[in-house]
């Protein structure tokens, strides 16, 4: 009888003993898969607020470039990121666009040089794959369409709309083309853009 109640004592000894050898190793399991969980890389488009400061160039096209050339400017962009694929996005800025001598259908009709700037206020939806991103906009620009020669100014309000396509080259840095255009009364004008960006997250 003794030599059996040792022996279940010594049974529940090293049962007890290996149940806590199993639980420490859990534990150990668990804070390691926590710690590699918090020490992960910051996601390309990490969930919540995002902000870009951007320079852009424009090249007139359609109608615009019969009076203008190139067009320089900035713009700032917010986005907020529902998660890595999909956002939502508001951007203004200013674009000024280069006057040159009016011409149409290879004619140049001399002076009367027309000086064009842009301030658009735009709502967005950026889909994104990986680094590359799809962003179609929709919104309203103030135009100003200045005479060189004799000062007189036009300041009208259009519609405007964009599609963009860009890529981020770093975490941070962003790259993205664009043909954006006004509607406006008396015709419409248009333009291919290139933006160079700078983005950061920031609060959730």
């Amino acid at each position: 009888m003794k030599k059996a109640l040792l022996l279940v004592s010594v049974c529940f000894t090293q049962l007890f003993a290996f149940a806590q050898t199993t639980t420490t190793t859990t534990i150990t399991t668990t804070k390691t898969v926590v710690t590699t969980y918090n020490g992960k890389p910051r996601e390309l488009r990490p969930i919540g607020s995002e902000l870009s400061i951007g320079v852009e160039t424009g090249l007139a096209v359609g109608n615009l470039k019969h009076y203008s050339s190139m067009g320089v400017g900035g713009s700032v962009k917010y986005a907020y990121n529902f998660n890595e694929s999909m956002a939502a996005t508001f951007q203004s800025g200013y674009i000024s666009f280069i006057s040159k001598n009016p011409t149409h259908d290879g004619t140049n009709y001399g002076n009367g040089k027309i000086k064009t700037s842009q301030i658009p206020f735009k709502a967005g939806f950026r889909y994104s794959l990986g680094r590359f991103y799809m962003e179609p906009q929709l919104g309203v620009s103030l135009l100003r369409q200045k005479m060189i020669d004799t000062g007189n100014s036009d300041n009208t309000t259009g519609f405007t709309y964009a599609g963009n396509i860009g890529v981020l080259a770093t975490r941070d840095f962003d790259i993205s083309v664009r043909y954006e255009g006004i509607s406006k009364s008396g015709g419409s004008i248009g333009y291919l853009g290139l933006r160079l960006a700078y983005s950061f997250p920031f609060g959730k």
